[in-house]
């Protein structure tokens, strides 16, 4: 007797990259190493996933094999040859994500804007530490009918923001304006997505925050929504047992 229900298609392959530096704060804020393992345990038991590291900056063999490169550290070296890596690689229509700091640039943000939609860079650059209430785009498949966010984390603001391609996600009201905070943008064939949430490590387990940022990778590789679901039921299996 033949079976109605549509049958089980397997997820794509996907190969994943962490890209981390040294950690540059005190206990329990951008530890970038510590994620990097983390992540790259959970990402890795994902069927059809392969999940490399690197530190600083990927090799030109780990971008030519990366479908998506996630970034989590603050590089004060944005280069040229930094650049040209990171539009090669959206111009080959593949996915990039920057979490926390490593969207803020080391020299003008406009450049580095223009790669990965909004960047900034000190003095200009604004920050505060505490309660962060996020107000959410519900209607974008990667916030998937959340409103609101509250979270205790850091804010970033005054920041670059292309004027082309950028859709922003979530803000923040600071200095009396809503100031982006979450983001996707496309450059060419490729897709970027961006969340500034991140200084503490205990933000990473925040069960809504995770859902939002597994559905960004998702997006970033034109990928469904669910396809790093079993992830973030490892991270919060990881918050229990460590609770």
């Amino acid at each position: 007797m033949a079976s109605n229900s549509e049958p089980s298609v397997a997820p794509l392959p996907l190969a994943i990259l962490l890209v981390a530096g040294p950690k540059d704060h005190g206990p329990g804020e951008h530890d970038y190493p510590a994620w990097q393992a983390a992540w790259g345990q959970m990402l890795g038991a994902l069927p059809d996933v392969r999940v490399d590291a690197a530190f600083v900056w990927p090799t030109a063999a780990q971008w030519d094999h990366s479908d998506l490169v996630v970034f989590y550290f603050r590089n004060r070296d944005w280069s040229a040859a930094h650049f040209r890596d990171l539009e090669n690689h959206l111009e080959r229509g593949r996915g990039l994500a920057l979490l926390h700091s490593a969207m803020v640039a080391s020299h003008d943000p406009r450049p580095l804007a223009g790669l990965i939609g909004i960047s900034g860079q000190r003095p200009e650059l604004q920050f505060r530490h505490g309660a962060v209430d996020l107000v959410l785009d519900s209607r974008h498949d990667i916030v998937d009918g959340l409103e609101t966010l509250a979270l205790e984390d850091e804010t970033y603001w005054a920041l670059h923001v292309h004027p082309q391609g950028v859709d922003v996600l979530g803000t923040a009201v600071e200095a009396g304006r809503k100031q982006p905070q979450i983001w996707t943008y496309r450059r060419g064939p490729g897709r970027v997505f961006g969340a500034i949430p991140g200084h503490y490590m205990t933000t990473f387990d925040d069960p809504r925050y995770r859902r939002l940022l597994a559905s960004g990778l998702a997006w970033a590789v034109s990928a469904p929504a669910t396809r790093f679901a079993p992830f973030v039921e490892s991270l919060r299996q990881v918050a229990t047992n460590q609770g």
